[in-house]
Formats: structure tokens, C-alpha cells, sequence
């Protein structure tokens, strides 16, 4: 955060915040199980913290606020063992604390950065959930206006942010006395996203790809995580920011256009050529995806790279096992469980984390 230096230091939640995501990537970059336990303590005092700043109505709406709420994200991303919750109620609170302050109270960088960033929570979730995020409304939409003419990472987020809310429109068409006119809407609307997607990419791409092709070998580190040459070459990003880049433009299209072909299968005819074409599109994202990956593994990345880019790879895993292919499926799964340090965690990890909390928030109108 380029604006942390100015944040004032006798802010409680922040300096909390602060400590507790410190000790908890200090634990694991060095694979510390004492200090993992002094995390979570700090942790809790975090929450306390928090707690207090967001019932005082002046505290609530101050960045610090909303930047310590946001850095508990990332402590359960790195430590968390409540199988997906803890950062799913953190993201619901960052978003009722958006929906407190209102757009207009983000003009300063640092609060446009944190903005950026729960914007992408929120869109991970949509797309887990498949539910809409309130982020994709008109108001919020044009926080982002000024921002998305020079920066392609802002301009791609524009676009995506409207896909949860297909996928929660594909859910609702699924049921009975759906009329064929919203069938219609939602596969028109999917496409019309599609197109915006694709034109983002011939934006971004206009010089040519911003990655080479190198071989697995040479990313640092990622052959001890996955021995398997599954995906060989693998692509070496000119920046780190293409790399995010351009693995939300495939996972999100790899969701979207999945969800598009099931609907089309469903609802319209496509000949064997189609088909094939879908085939290949779809193949393609997924197989970015995972040549995308290690590059963020690489340590000189952190691990909020890494485990940022893990996913995207549980989206390609799904595709792979949707579609038969065991290899590049057991791929993405070696990866995973090589990436995230299971010895420092308590309960088992899973390749579904968020599957109970689905379960919580399917239907149930009080989560935005």
C-alpha cells in the first residue's frame, strides 16, 4: 500500500491490523507454528479492535477503518482454518462499510487503491457464490471511470464485476416458469459482456502478448512444489501486473463463457463446428491459467501472489474435471496443496473451501 506511510500511527485497528498480518506472513514464509499461534491472538485482538471502529460513526468511515478490515482479509487468506468463512465475512463487512461511506467518498488515491482491492474480494466471491455484488451498480461503477482510461487492471474489473450477476440470472432462469424472453436477455447479455472482455484483451494486447514463453525450469522454486511438466513452457510475464491481468481475463472468461455454452446447449442448437470452437475457447483460458501460475509461485513474488493465483487454478481444476481430463485436473490439485503450506494448518485443507459457505448464503437475501 503506497499510502501507508501517511496513515496516522496511533490508529488502534490499524496498528492491530498491522501486527497480525505481519506475524502471519512472517509464519508462513519461515513455517513458524509458535508464531502462527502468536498470530492468532494478535489476530483476535485485530477483531476487538475493529469491532470498536466500526460502531463509532465518525471511525467507521476513516481509511484506516476500512484498510484494517480489508488486511484481515489477507491474514485469513494466509492463516485462516474456517474453511472460506472468515474471509467471506470480511468481505460482507468491507462492502456494508462501502455502502456506509457511499461512492463519493473515494477520490483520495489511497482510498481508490483499497477500493480496487475489495472490488476484487467481491468478485471472487460473486464468482464462488454466483451471486451479484452490489459493486456492479451504476453509482459504484462510476468510482472507477477515470480510473479505468489508463489503468487496463481497473478497465478489466469494469468488465467482470457485471458476471456474477449472470451467473446468479442463470441460476434463476434454471427454475420453473421461466419465460423465454429472460432466457433470451441473459444469453444476449452474456455475449455483450463477452464482447467488452474481448475487446479489453485487444486493448491490452495491441503491442503484442505481454508474456514470453520459458521453460517451467526456470520459474524459481515451482518444480519443488509440482515436479509434473504438465504445462511446459510457461509464460514469463514483461510485469507483475500483466500476470494479474491476465488471470482474471481467463479465469473470469473461462466462468462466464462456460456458463454461456451450458445456457446455449440448453436453450439453443449448435452444430458439431460449434461445438468444437466452444471446445477450444474454453480449453484455451484454462490452459492459460495454468501456465500463468507459476510465475506468481516464484518467492520473490510473496505470498499473496501465490495464493492470489490459486483461484484461478481451482476454476481450470473444475474445467478439467468437468471435461475428463485427470492429468491437468491432478495438475492444478498438486499445485494447490503444494502451495499452501499445509503443515501450518490445523484442520485439513480442502480443494473446495467455499462449499459450506455456499451453503449459507445461497438464497438468503442479507448478503451483499
Amino acid at each position: 500500500m503506497l499510502g501507508l506511510p501517511t496513515m496516522p500511527a496511533d490508529s488502534p485497528v490499524l496498528m492491530a491490523a498491522i501486527d497480525a498480518l505481519s506475524a502471519a506472513q512472517l509464519a508462513v514464509n519461515n513455517r513458524n507454528h509458535p508464531l502462527i499461534h502468536r498470530s492468532r491472538s494478535l489476530y483476535g485482538t485485530a477483531l476487538s479492535q475493529m469491532m470498536r471502529a466500526i460502531q463509532d460513526p465518525v471511525t467507521a468511515l476513516k481509511d484506516e477503518t476500512l484498510l484494517s478490515t480489508y488486511m484481515l482479509t489477507l491474514y485469513e487468506v494466509f492463516v485462516g482454518v474456517t474453511q472460506g468463512h472468515g474471509f467471506f465475512y470480511h468481505v460482507q463487512g468491507l462492502l456494508h462499510l462501502l455502502k456506509q461511506r457511499g461512492p463519493a467518498s473515494f477520490e483520495s488515491r489511497l482510498s481508490m487503491q483499497i477500493f480496487h482491492a475489495i472490488r476484487y474480494n467481491s468478485l471472487s466471491i460473486g464468482y464462488h457464490m454466483r451471486k451479484a455484488s452490489m459493486l456492479d451498480s451504476p453509482e459504484w461503477l462510476a468510482v472507477t471511470v477515470k480510473a479505468a482510461k489508463v489503468d487496463p487492471y481497473v478497465a478489466l474489473n469494469d468488465v467482470c464485476i457485471h458476471i456474477p450477476r449472470l451467473l446468479e440470472r442463470t441460476d434463476k432462469v434454471a427454475r420453473p416458469g421461466c419465460l423465454q424472453e429472460e432466457i433470451d436477455s441473459l444469453i444476449e447479455d452474456s455475449q455483450q459482456v463477452a464482447s467488452r472482455a474481448f475487446e479489453w484483451l485487444s486493448t491490452f494486447e495491441r503491442n503484442g502478448p505481454r508474456y514470453d514463453m520459458v521453460d517451467i525450469a526456470s520459474m524459481d522454486g515451482f518444480l519443488d512444489i509440482c515436479a509434473d511438466r504438465v504445462f511446459d513452457p510457461v509464460f514469463y510475464f514483461h510485469y507483475f501486473g500483466a500476470g494479474i491481468c491476465y488471470l482474471i481475463y481467463n479465469m473470469s472468461m473461462l466462468i462466464m463463457q462456460g456458463n454461456t455454452f451450458r445456457l446455449l446447449r440448453q436453450y439453443r442448437q449448435l452444430d458439431m463446428k460449434q461445438l468444437y470452437m466452444w471446445d477450444r475457447q474454453l480449453s484455451s483460458y484454462a490452459d492459460a491459467i495454468c501456465r500463468s501460475v507459476p510465475y506468481n509461485c516464484r518467492p520473490v513474488t510473496g505470498y499473496t501472489a501465490k495464493f492470489g493465483s490459486l483461484t484461478p487454478l481451482m476454476v481450470a481444476r473444475k474445467y478439467y474435471e468437468m471435461k475428463g481430463a485427470h492429468t491437468e485436473a491432478g495438475w492444478c490439485g498438486k499445485v494447490y496443496m503444494g502451495a499452501r503450506v499445509p503443515e501450518l494448518y490445523q484442520a485439513p485443507m480442502t480443494l473446495e473451501p467455499f462449499e459450506d459457505v455456499k451453503k449459507t448464503v445461497k438464497d438468503n437475501p442479507r448478503y451483499i
